[in-house]
């Protein structure tokens, strides 16, 4: 938990929203830091590239509902940090993240957005023999 406050200090304080650009950190074996923002996520998704392989976040209206409540600028991206362990096996996966305003870098609310959807889309891991299989069929 120390780690990951110390790589959320690191990330935020050298971020800048205005350059639309993410950092990845690798951590230990299978652990994932990576900062991004809103607009980063939302083109991976328009876009369908996920060249990266890594978790993608829609906040949907919760972007608007945060903008809204912390009157931030509506043409500006929000930072969303990510910590994510990537598995092959999905129980041992884990991903947690967090939203900043961009100025400031001040952690957000989150639970101002209890009432709107947020989607998570973790890429999944297939073994090769159910890549195999998949290939056969198709």
């Amino acid at each position: 938990m120390e780690f990951y406050e110390e790589m959320t200090e690191n990330f935020i304080s050298n971020y800048d929203v205005t350059k639309g650009k993410e950092i990845i950190f690798h951590g230990d074996e299978d652990d994932i830091f990576q900062i991004t923002d809103t607009q980063k996520e939302s083109e991976i998704l328009e876009k369908n590239n996920n060249t990266k392989k890594l978790a993608v976040i829609d906040l949907g209206q919760c972007v608007d509902i945060l903008k809204n409540y912390y009157k931030i600028n509506e043409n500006v991206s929000l930072i969303i940090i990510y910590y994510q362990r990537i598995s092959n096996i999905s129980s041992e996966r884990s991903l947690q993240y967090e939203v900043y305003e961009p100025y400031n870098k001040t952690k957000l609310n989150l639970s101002i957005c209890d009432n709107a959807t947020i989607d998570v889309y973790i890429p999944v891991i297939l073994s090769e023999e159910i890549q195999e299989l998949y290939y056969i069929i198709n």
